[in-house]
C-alpha cells in the first residue's frame, strides 16, 4: 500500500491496483494471466518512487516488471529469465537504487529507473526444489538461501557481488528467513529451527521441530 493505493497479485497473474480509500479499482493488468508457476503466485508487489514492481508469470515465461502507480503503463520490463515464488527488494548503493530479484534460476540486480540487468548470480534449483525464499538485504549485503543450497551473504556494489561467507549446513526451503540484532531465524527443509550470526554465517543453534512432518 502507499500513496492511497493498494496493488494485489493474484493467483493467475492478474495485478491490480486499488483506491484504499473506496475500494474502487483504478487499474488491472493480464500480460501474464493464467502464467503462473506450477504451485500459483507467492510474490508481493512493491511500491516505490511511484512505480509497482512485480515479478510475474511462471518458470518458463515470466520476469520483473516495473508499471507506473498512478496509470499501470509499463515503465520497464526484464524478462530474460522466469520466476518463481520470491518477491522484489529494493537494494541502495553508492547512492543508486536497484531492484533485487531472485528468479527460477539466478539473482538479478536491476536499475529501479530503467530496468538494466546490473549483475547477475547463478541460484539455479537443485533436484526438485525451487526458489521461494525471498532475497534479504541488509544495507548494501544480500543474504540468499534456497533447498539444498545453504545460505549466502553476498556484498553489492560496483560490478558482480562477492560473496562475504556461505553456510552449506542450514538450507531453506519455503520461509524467508527474519534477521534481528544481527541473528538469522528460520525454519531449514530438514524442518529444524535455527540461528545464524548474520555477520559470519556461523549455526548459532539449531533444534528439531515437534511431531513428524505429514
Amino acid at each position: 500500500m502507499a500513496s492511497g493505493k493498494v496493488v494485489t497479485l493474484g493467483v493467475h497473474g492478474i495485478l491490480s491496483c486499488y483506491d484504499a480509500a473506496s475500494g474502487k479499482r483504478l487499474w488491472r493488468k493480464e500480460d501474464y494471466k493464467n502464467v503462473d508457476p506450477r504451485f500459483a503466485v507467492a510474490s508481493s508487489p512493491v511500491i516505490v518512487d511511484g512505480l509497482c514492481l512485480v515479478q510475474v508469470g511462471g518458470e518458463s515465461k515470466g520476469g520483473v516488471i516495473a508499471y507506473d502507480l498512478a496509470s499501470g503503463d509499463v515503465k520497464w520490463k526484464w524478462t530474460d529469465e522466469g520466476t518463481a515464488y520470491a518477491s522484489p527488494m529494493l537494494i541502495s548503493t553508492d547512492g543508486a537504487k536497484a531492484v533485487v530479484a531472485e528468479t527460477d534460476k539466478s539473482v538479478v540486480g536491476l536499475g529501479l529507473g530503467d530496468g538494466k540487468l546490473l549483475w547477475k548470480t547463478p541460484f539455479a534449483v537443485r533436484g526438485r526444489g525451487y526458489n521461494a525464499a525471498t532475497p534479504m538485504v541488509d544495507g548494501s549485503t544480500v543474504i540468499l538461501t534456497g533447498s539444498g543450497r545453504g545460505i549466502k551473504a553476498m556484498k553489492v556494489g560496483q560490478g558482480e557481488p562477492k560473496e562475504l561467507w556461505a553456510n552449506p549446513d542450514v538450507s531453506v526451503q519455503f520461509n524467508t528467513p527474519v534477521r534481528k540484532d544481527k541473528l538469522l531465524f528460520g525454519i531449514t527443509d530438514g524442518d529444524k529451527l535455527f540461528c545464524l550470526n548474520a555477520e559470519t554465517g556461523k549455526t548459532a543453534w539449531t533444534t528439531a521441530l515437534a511431531g513428524k512432518r505429514g
